[in-house]
């Protein structure tokens, strides 16, 4: 088993749109962390071909990005997701963690919103179909809803999106969002959470992509009442989940949350559930 973090020194350096710089002394928290756990490598990523990117997002949105001061770090965040994806996929790793700037469930083929502005899904969906994917279940559990996401898979038959929001809805592609409540516990979220997976078992998705945001934390912008214990929890079920249903193969991408205190106490936490 080995699990894969892919972090770009960048990330550290620099205050990012929504989340600023909740990066900072997160080199040295995981370079320890590889040092520590014998099944981790911390991994550098490379920024994805503009052709790839254009597969998304349209030329015209594409070059309006290029000159935004957060674009370098949004390519090299869709990067990682690429490599990571492709990487499980393939089983050179068991599983992945990726950490972001600038690009996530928020963007859409012609805007973005929110912090992210590229899509991560979108490209990952891309470069695994090119590879052989049939089916991915891309599982939200960022505090806001992923209309980018959303946008991008709802007519793609063989991508099933379960999004843990503010709403209750279903679609006739089986899409989900789920309303979690403006103020829950661990024990309700994570019994939402639960509810849901004997339908993503049912897809028989071939990996599983996980935007884990932990703006739901108490202390977040996003707060739904989780405390530190439940992100973790979540990590650890999921990636039972994952090794029941597709192989093991799961994806976890940091999504949103601004709160620094909060991340370097979970994110370590996380990487030990999924290198276990």
């Amino acid at each position: 088993m080995t699990t894969g973090i892919y972090f770009h020194e960048i990330l550290a350096e620099e205050s990012w749109p929504i989340i600023g710089n909740r990066y900072s002394n997160f080199s040295k928290i995981l370079k320890d962390l590889e040092d520590e756990l014998e099944n981790a490598i911390l991994l550098s990523p490379q920024k994805p071909s503009e052709d790839l990117l254009l597969k998304t997002h349209s030329k015209k949105y594409f070059k309006q990005l290029k000159s935004a001061s957060y674009f370098n770090g949004a390519t090299l965040t869709v990067g990682a997701c690429v490599e990571a994806s492709l990487r499980v996929w393939n089983m050179d790793l068991t599983n992945a963690v990726v950490f972001l700037a600038a690009a996530g469930h928020h963007a859409h083929p012609n805007s973005g919103w929110g912090g992210t502005y590229l899509s991560c899904i979108g490209p990952v969906l891309n470069i695994l179909r090119a590879s052989g994917l049939s089916r991915l279940a891309y599982i939200d559990t960022d505090s806001h809803h992923g209309d980018g996401a959303r946008e991008i898979l709802q007519d793609d038959h063989d991508a099933l999106h379960v999004c843990f929001c503010s709403s209750d809805r279903r679609d006739e592609k089986a899409n989900v969002c789920v309303d979690v409540g403006r103020r829950t516990d661990d024990e309700g979220y994570l019994e939402k959470v639960e509810n849901e997976l004997p339908l993503i078992e049912r897809f028989d998705p071939e990996i599983v992509i996980h935007f884990f945001g932990h703006d739901t934390h108490r202390d977040d912008y996003g707060d739904r009442g989780l405390s530190t214990d439940f992100f973790p929890r979540l990590a650890r079920r999921m990636r039972d989940f994952a090794d029941d249903v597709c192989n093991g193969r799961y994806v976890v991408i940091d999504g949103g949350g601004a709160n620094s205190r909060v991340g370097r106490v979970i994110w370590p936490e996380i990487i030990r559930e999924l290198s276990r």
